[in-house]
Parts: C-alpha cells; structure tokens; sequence
C-alpha cells in the first residue's frame, strides 16, 4: 500500500494521468472502490457478438472445353494406283479418285484426300516426306501450271496453291525445303527439262535451270539430248540426274555441285565383259549426302541390272553386290537393302551390299507385280495389279518368302 492508502499498481497507473491531480482529495479517495465496482459490472455484461470472418471459398471447377479430335473416313480395300510406305505402319498411296493414308501397315486406309478434289489424273505427282508431310501436284495446263496441295498434319487439312508447273519429280530435305524435277516434253532421243525450289514448303518456287531452247534463259550445260528418267539431290547443293541416249557403251549421267544451276557429265566403271551393250539409268537414290546408290540396266545378249554405290558424296562410284537380272523395282535402304523383283518370280535383297540372296515368295505375283518397297530389311510391301487392272496389296516380314494379303 502507498502512504496514502492507495494500491501500489492502481496508483501508478493513475499517476500517469495529468487530470487526475485536479480531482478533489476525497474523491480520490473513493476512486478505487468506484473503478472495482465498475470493473466487476463489466465483466457481468454480455460481450458484443462479432461479426464471423467469410470463409475462404473454393471454386467450383470449370470443365475442360471438349475439343473433339477430327476423324478421317474410312475407305475400305481402296484400289491403290502407287503407294509410298515410311515404315511397317504409316504409308500413304494414291487411287484415280484421292490420296489414302494408313497407321496400321496397310490394313485400314483412311480418306485424306483434298476438298474438291474428285480425280487424281494418271499425269499427277504425290510425294511423301514422313507421315504428316505430303504434296500433291495436279494438271491446270499443260506443263506451265498446276495446282499444289500440301499436307503438314497426316492428311486433316491441305493447303493450295498454284505451281509453276503442271506435274513434277519432287524431293524435299526438309518439310519446307524441296525441289522439283518438271518435264517439258520429249521426242527424237530429247527431253528439256526444268529445276524449281521452294523454301517454303512449296506455297512459291524459283527457277533454277532450264534447258528448253524455245524458253528464254534456257542453258545446255545439261543437254537436251537424252531421255531423263532418274533424278536425285543429296543435299540442297550436290544433284545427279540420269538416263539414257541412243549410244552404246555410254552412261547417260550428270552431276551438279551449285544446286542445279549448272552440270557436268560425270562416268560410271563399266562392267567388265559387257562391251556394245546399251545402258540406262533406272534410279538414282542418296540415302545421306555421303552414301548413294545408281541402279544401271544393260541390255545386249542379256538383259541385267547392275548396283553402282558412293561413300563420298559422288565423287566415285563403285559396283557392288554383283549383277542381277533386269527388273525396274527397287528399293535403297541405308544398310544398304536392294530389292528387284523378277518375272521369273524371285526377289534378290543385299543386306550389306557384297551379294545377292535370292528368295522365292509363296504368291504367285508373276507379271502382275506393279511395286514393291521395303522399309527394313525384313519388311516390304507390294501392290499387285491383274490383268482386269484390279489391285491388290501384300506384306511380308520375313524378306518376301512369305506374303499376307492386306487388300485381296
């Protein structure tokens, strides 16, 4: 207790207030007894309710928009024309009426064609990359003009536009850069051709060479003489192109370092035993801008086909695997794998390019065989045309002994 009589801690408090000192002295003295009482009333009252805090709300979860994915129709046993397979399951081919694509190596074939496309003339040019890329080149006028459709999304959607060109060899490096081989017409032992490239997946093209004499701008360097019916670039600057003219002893043969603009004719060794025979360029295929391939025909007292390959870039050439009777279908795979296919009914494969193993399939395809293409060196596909022109396709998987029917 303070002298006077006050609580040490009421008092203290107290004397924090200057007003304090102004109240009488017997007030003061009363004070305390007043602040216990209302202190106690206080804690008698009922507290004020508070308002309760808003509770923290979890949104209700929106739904994802459906977005449905598009369909393709379904084209069941579609008469194929030509086929192009990228592996054992994804393909494309061409029928009179569109362009089909399958996921499934062949035994379902989905309707990709274009919008307002209703026919697929024999003059038409498909070309394939992988199996979303694909290019579509169809007649307006005769040589000079077409319309493109290109594909970048398996066949769903197609853009035009109109081509330089009515019909062409394509080849693309990339699905934006390609080039195109266009034929202007032959006669007499002659063909002129033109070279055009697009960086942009073909929506324009520039002119790189043509030899066409009655065209301004026209060059020789690859001459008008000659039928051109092989044509490959292994890289957007090195090209070959190849074919044949009425000479013996002679490969029809040239090769181009700036991308077309201008050619040298370049020789092949020629087969030893084999002099006054004619000689034709059936293929030419580049399978990485160091490894390439020439498949050559020779026709005199026999008819046979022969392999050339290079393992740099073009500069020389060398025949491999040995000769092999004349077909016109072949397939290069790295590795390499070449396939031919026979009339006498045999199918020759080389799987490291040093001979032939020979292979005699359990279907009868005998003159019918129209195609054949291998993706592995087990794999291949085939398209039998009959003589009704009815097609039908097949595969194997054990390098052509044995064949299922995927189109009857």
């Amino acid at each position: 207790m303070d002298p006077d009589g006050s609580p040490t801690a009421i008092r203290t408090m107290m004397v924090s207030f200057p007003l304090f000192e102004r109240i009488p002295q017997h007030m003061k003295t009363a004070l305390p007894v007043l602040l216990v009482l209302l202190l106690a009333l206080t804690a008698c009252l009922p507290m004020a309710a508070q308002a309760p805090l808003p509770a923290t709300e979890t949104p209700t979860p929106i739904p994802p928009t459906a977005t449905s994915t598009p369909t393709l129709p379904v084209l069941p046993a579609p008469q194929i024309l030509e086929f192009s397979m990228q592996d054992g399951s994804n393909g494309w081919a061409v029928t009179a009426s569109g362009i089909v694509r399958t996921t499934d190596g062949g035994l379902t074939w989905y309707d990709t064609t274009p919008s307002g496309v209703a026919v697929i003339p024999s003059d038409a040019s498909f070309y394939a990359f992988d199996h979303e890329h694909a290019w579509l080149v169809l007649p307006v006028n005769y040589f000079d003009s077409g319309t493109l459709y290109v594909t970048s999304d398996g066949g769903y959607t197609w853009a035009s536009y109109s081509a330089p060109f009515s019909g062409a060899a394509l080849q693309f490096f990339d699905p934006h850069n390609g080039v195109a081989m266009v034929a202007l017409g032959a006669g007499a032992g002659s063909e002129a051709v033109a070279f055009f490239k697009t960086a942009d997946a073909g929506g324009t093209w520039t002119r790189v060479y043509i030899n066409d004499p009655t065209i301004p701008g026209s060059a020789d360097s690859l001459p008008l003489g000659g039928l051109k019916s092989a044509f490959a670039f292994s890289d957007p600057l090195h090209a070959w192109v190849g074919g044949d003219i009425p000479m013996n002893d002679y490969f029809y043969l040239y090769a181009s370092q700036d991308g077309g603009a201008t050619w040298t004719r370049q020789d092949l060794p020629w087969p030893d035993g084999r002099p006054g025979y004619f000689a034709g360029v059936e293929a030419i295929r580049f399978v990485s801008p160091e490894e390439g391939y020439i498949v050559v025909s020779l026709v005199g007292e026999f008819s046979e086909n022969y392999i050339y390959q290079t393992t740099d870039g073009g500069q020389n050439w060398a025949q491999i695997a040995g000769m092999i009777p004349r077909s016109r279908l072949f397939t290069i795979l790295p590795g390499p794998v070449i396939a031919c296919w026979m009339d006498t009914g045999r199918i020759f494969y080389t799987p490291q390019g040093d001979f032939w193993y020979e292979t005699n399939p359990d279907v009868a395809f005998g003159d019918f065989m129209r195609q054949l293409q291998f993706v592995d060196a087990t794999t291949a596909f085939a398209l039998k045309v009959d003589a009704a022109s009815h097609a039908s396709f097949y595969v194997t998987h054990d390098s052509g002994a044995t064949w299922s029917t995927l189109i009857p």
